[in-house]
């Protein structure tokens, strides 16, 4: 687990001296915004991966990672909030229906 968290955080300090590095002007308000920004995704991977580690349900696993990657889609303007949040309420559902609830 821990390395798999480490590699989360490394791929994000390698996205941060690329990123920084090819803009020119970033103010210190928007700067602080993106390194929130990628803190609050390493957290969504954090927990993707201690998910991978407590169940093998192909279906809960699948509909967890297209929910992380709708929810990233909104960033890059891939896929529109609502979108998002339906593809989290799926993985909730898919839960709900596996632990009986």
């Amino acid at each position: 687990m821990a390395l798999a968290d480490a590699l989360t955080d490394y791929r994000g300090r390698l996205y941060w001296e690329t990123r920084l590095t090819a803009r020119a002007e970033v103010t210190p308000e928007q700067e602080e915004a993106m390194r929130e920004s990628w803190e609050a995704r390493s957290r969504v991977n954090y927990a993707i991966n201690r998910l991978r580690l407590v169940t093998q349900d192909e279906r809960i696993l699948q509909l967890a990672t297209e929910a992380r990657n709708a929810t990233f889609g909104v960033q890059t303007g891939t896929c529109a909030p609502r979108d998002a949040r339906e593809q989290q309420f799926a993985f909730l559902a898919a839960i709900a229906d596996s632990s009986g609830i």
